[in-house]
């Protein structure tokens, strides 16, 4: 029976214990050739619950209420707490004569002799801690032994021949779950399998979302590894006294490599390039030709590293078919892919020697087995049968000529043949001029849900590429262009029609002007609209701030207070509206005077100058360096000179400056780096809610989150991290707020709460549990009590009304007004712990009223599930 702990799960802490991995288990039985298997009767109901948590275990029949005073099935810490429990019971003997996972337990020993005393060893733990077996399911003494879906004995491991018989009885997978469950049997075995990650490719592109479509490379692909799995062969067990072998090896459709020791197997291990980079450099995806040497090498990195606890710590032969690998360590790598590739080798102690490929056969079948067959065809659309064609031949002039030509005089026609009664030129189809043969092709490669409407290019290579006729090329543009549905549904890539019309170049200054608004701006000291008003000649303009509502009267008298006073009537205005975005739109009207001044100082292309130049006659003043002899001028000329010297003497002052700003401020830090791959705990105190409460108990708050891996490096104090997916804050972080993790039990993290961009927390309010009325300095003030989105309930609290309401105007509040009852401030444990604001407050008014009309008024429009069950246990309470 299992229970549904869904609700109790998600509100436990987890513990992630980690769980033994199956092949390091069974590489320990090297050297044994006597086994007992042992299982618990009923493990979980072994381990009692505490007496605090039994009532957590409770659930609810048509029979009654109950609760388990043992660990039932269902709770996301049982696999954990069980694990730990059998490990800790045989701590002094795992690995060594005992393998435990969860209630399996496999004593193994070189000697009948020796098993007697560990098998008795074994028995007594369990004896002394009141564990109880399953005698049905046990073995004793036994010189063959199923354990964890392999078969164990002297010379090795295989598969178990009930998983092999499961794999030939699976039927054709008709859906993507199917074709998961086939594939999750099958890899859980694919060490026994060569070339498996190559075979199952046709597969694994089943699995993608919307991807399912079962075809003949699929069906070739799953009756190559039922085929597989029936003839696996029997894997060696490591022994960790002897020299490793590494057998690799790379072409364009994956890599191989096999592990071996003595020329006996140890392991396989495949991996199949995908169609859309299988014929890409094998260390970089992102280029298209291939390197036979870079592909090797890949091989051989990927290799390592899958059995880097084989191979770390000891020396180890790797056997390649490439020559070139062989002088790896001794020649000189010229491109940072290869460097990359070879630094991920260095902390391993391995010779590299060549062996030819006709005697390299293992390896190189793992990576050149192609994912399915070929088959040679002539393929033809449904729409035009091949005896249609032989008739069209004989009727059609040309082809007619042609076959007149070819039965006299063959070798006058060098690029036409003749097969079973059907023309090739270049072994392409040729296609007579009968009936509407061409226009059905043409349709076929066009018009049909294969063709998908494309354009010129891809309609002639689709048709090109098996077909032939005189004026092939001609017919195919003219069809697509003529196409109805492309010439609807396609845009024109082509330049916009009609031609631009200008308005004449006027002859004087501020003669003819031009005049835009720009509305839509958030209020800036009462001002929320730009007049702009622009010479067409100079280009010189006037910003004039605005405020709505406006009307073409005050636009009128404002326009001749700012422009008309200053240059007189203009001859013509031209105007027009657009939308300007602003980057300081809260701002804008104190920019306004730099923005027309750096618009009047800007080169103008129409122009060829700037606008401050036509009006003035003169360049705007620049801070450029003085060149001597540029003014005849003296005193002009010493004022400028003195300038420069000045400015000189500004850039090395600012530059002592900075140093030995630099300098005091590395004097009381240090240099701490970090790499990728390494684990940090992240500091989030700057980063804290400055506009709402903090909660009470800072000193009890975590002050770090994590452990986080380190994704990259992004500069030298600069780091990226790897935060959960929930997390919504930026995942870069400087070196101060990171502090190195030393060693840690994987739990699971919690994200970092999201922040805005003036580095502060990024709370939403999620519910209003509870409300009240205080006194401060005087005055009734309102507070609700909030819970926060995405944080627990525990830290929810207490905020006054109207901050809530302007922060957060969209969520859904009752008016002020309607709070008018009294209520107490103090909220049920059963809430937990949450912040009470210290307030300097003489008293709490406690009107009259009705409190449970009240929590009915605040949660009236509160649809959350958790509002609705607190307003029901405190109108009850009430």
């Amino acid at each position: 029976m299992c229970v549904d702990y869904r609700a109790l799960n998600k509100v436990t802490v987890a513990d992630k214990y980690p769980i033994p991995n199956i092949d390091e288990l069974l590489d320990e039985l090297y050297g044994a050739k006597i086994f007992s298997k042992l299982d618990l009767r009923s493990g979980y109901y072994q381990i009692r619950v505490a007496e605090d948590d039994i009532q957590k275990t409770a659930f609810r029949t048509h029979s009654g209420h109950y609760e388990f005073k043992v660990m039932p099935f269902g709770l996301t810490n049982a696999p954990s707490t069980f694990q730990s429990i059998m490990n800790e019971l045989f701590r002094p003997f795992l690995r060594r004569f005992i393998l435990v996972f969860f209630d399996d337990i496999l004593i193994f020993s070189s000697s009948m002799e020796q098993h007697v005393g560990h098998l008795d060893t074994a028995l007594q733990r369990l004896h002394d801690h009141q564990f109880f077996i399953k005698l049905s399911k046990c073995c004793f003494g036994q010189h063959k032994v199923n354990f964890l879906g392999h078969v164990i004995n002297g010379d090795g491991v295989q598969v178990e021949n009930e998983k092999v018989m499961a794999v030939q009885e699976w039927p054709i997978p008709i859906n993507v779950k199917q074709a998961r469950g086939f594939l999750g049997l099958t890899g859980y075995y694919r060490r026994f399998v060569r070339n498996y990650g190559i075979i199952a490719r046709p597969l694994t592109v089943l699995t993608k979302k919307d991807g399912f479509l079962w075809s003949p490379e699929a069906f070739a692909a799953f009756k190559a590894l039922k085929s597989a799995l029936t003839t696996a062969p029997v894997l060696r067990l490591p022994d960790f006294s002897q020299q490793f072998v590494v057998e690799c090896d790379a072409s364009s459709l994956g890599v191989g490599a096999i592990l071996s020791q003595q020329d006996h197997p140890i392991a396989y291990f495949s991996k199949g390039f995908s169609p859309s980079t299988k014929f890409k450099s094998a260390y970089d995806r992102e280029q298209w030709r291939s390197s036979a040497t870079d592909r090797e090498l890949l091989a051989l990195v990927l290799a390592v590293q899958k059995w880097n606890h084989y191979l770390i710590g000891r020396h180890f032969l790797i056997r390649t078919d490439h020559y070139t690998l062989k002088f790896l360590l001794e020649q000189r790598i010229t491109t940072t892919e290869q460097q990359r590739l070879l630094l991920k080798l260095m902390p391993y102690d391995f010779s590299i020697t060549h062996k030819a490929g006709r005697e390299n056969r293992g390896a190189d079948a793992l990576s050149r087995r192609p994912a399915c067959g070929s088959l040679l065809t002539l393929t033809m659309p449904v729409c035009v049968e091949v005896d249609e064609i032989r008739r069209g031949l004989h009727i059609d002039a040309y082809t007619s000529n042609l076959l007149q030509k070819l039965s006299t005089n063959p070798d006058d026609l060098i690029d036409f043949t003749l097969v079973d009664g059907l023309l090739f030129f270049r072994n392409r189809l040729v296609i007579p001029d009968v009936a509407d043969l061409r226009l059905r092709l043409l349709h076929a490669a066009h018009d049909s849900p294969v063709g998908g409407h494309g354009g010129f290019l891809k309609t002639s290579k689709r048709l090109s590429l098996q077909y032939f006729w005189p004026q092939m090329t001609k017919d195919i543009r003219l069809y697509v262009q003529r196409c109805l549905i492309c010439q609807q549904q396609k845009y024109q890539t082509a330049s916009p029609a009609g031609l631009l019309q200008p308005l004449p170049i006027p002859t004087q200054i501020w003669e003819d002007v031009s005049m835009d608004f720009i509305v839509g701006l958030p209020p800036s000291n009462k001002m929320d609209a730009i007049l702009v008003v622009i010479d067409r000649l100079s280009k010189y303009a006037h910003f004039v701030c605005l405020a709505h509502p406006f009307t073409a009267k005050s636009v009128a008298a404002l326009f001749c207070k700012e422009i008309i006073r200053l240059h007189g009537f203009p001859r013509s205005i031209v105007s027009d509206r657009d939308v300007v975005l602003l980057e300081q739109p809260r701002k804008w009207s104190s920019y306004l005077a730099w923005a027309e001044f750096s618009y009047n100082t800007g080169f103008h292309t129409a122009t060829g100058t700037t606008p401050f130049s036509i009006v003035y006659g003169r360049p705007p003043p620049p801070l450029i360096p003085y060149v001597l002899g540029d003014t005849n001028n003296a005193e002009l000329e010493q004022q400028l000179i003195e300038r420069d010297d000045m400015l000189i003497l500004i850039r090395a002052n600012l530059t002592r400056a900075q140093d030995r700003m630099q300098q005091q401020a590395n004097a009381h830090r240090r240099d701490v780096t970090f790499t990728a791959g390494d684990y940090v705990f992240l500091r989030l105190q700057p980063y804290r809610q400055k506009t709402l409460a903090k909660r009470r108990y800072e000193k009890l708050s975590p002050r770090f989150f994590g452990p986080y891996m380190i994704k990259r490096v992004v500069g030298p104090v600069a780091y990226e991290l790897d935060l959960p997916p929930t997390s919504r804050i930026h995942p870069i972080f400087h070196v101060s707020l990171l502090k190195r993790a030393h060693g840690f039990i994987p739990s699971g993290t919690i994200a970092p709460s999201p922040i805005t961009k003036d580095f502060e927390a990024d709370f939403v309010p999620a519910a209003v549990l509870d409300h009240r009325w205080v006194t401060v300095t005087g005055v009734s003030v309102l507070e609700l009590l909030i819970s926060w989105d995405h944080r627990p309930i525990e830290e929810a609290t207490w905020e006054p009304y109207d901050v809530i309401a302007e922060q957060f105007p969209h969520f859904r509040l009752e008016d002020k007004s309607f709070f008018q009852g009294g209520s107490s401030d103090k909220v049920d444990s059963r809430f937990g712990k949450h912040y009470e604001r210290r307030l300097k407050r003489a008293s709490i008014d406690r009107p009259g009223g009705s409190a449970q009309a009240e929590l009915a008024l605040i949660f009236r429009q509160q649809l959350d599930p958790l509002g609705q069950q607190v307003m029901g246990i405190m109108g009850s309470l009430i």
